[in-house]
């Protein structure tokens, strides 16, 4: 039941065990492959809360997230779900550790509530996140 086949000369033995040591030797000493990591610094829902709504207004509001891997981070996208966001961020890489900040400004066609996504693609882990982004912009008073 498993083992050394009987017959099998020592000098084999010994040297398939000299393969062995070589390998795992060559395993721990590659590259490990590192990847950043993006995680988002607080919620991933982002509830702006209520504004008073002006034709054509735009609310700024920002997602703060970091670098927990251990190998740069690169944002290459932020996509928000519609035209009525637009989202800036850093291009340079993040080092382990450091925190980022993509800022997204929402433009207010209408009053009302509003629930809207935001995906962000990079080269860590995990490559695609979800960010979300909730308000209600309410319609000025005539008092």
């Amino acid at each position: 039941m498993g083992g050394i086949p009987k017959g099998c000369p020592p000098f084999l033995i010994a040297e398939m065990k000299n393969v062995v040591v070589f390998l795992l030797a060559l395993l721990l000493l590659l590259p490990s492959g590192g990847r950043g990591k993006f995680q988002v610094c607080g919620p991933i829902k982002n509830n702006i809360g209520s504004y008073s709504y002006v034709e054509d207004s735009s609310v700024l509001f920002q997602f703060r997230y970091v670098n927990i891997g251990d190998s740069l981070l690169t944002i290459s996208q932020v996509v928000p779900s519609c035209p009525c966001m637009e989202a800036s961020w850093s291009q340079e890489p993040l080092a382990p550790g450091d925190t980022g900040c993509i800022q997204v400004l929402y433009f207010a066609d209408h009053p009302g509530h509003f629930r809207k996504s935001l995906t962000v693609i990079n080269d860590g882990f995990p490559e695609w996140s979800y960010l979300y982004v909730e308000g209600t912009a309410l319609e000025a008073s005539d008092d």
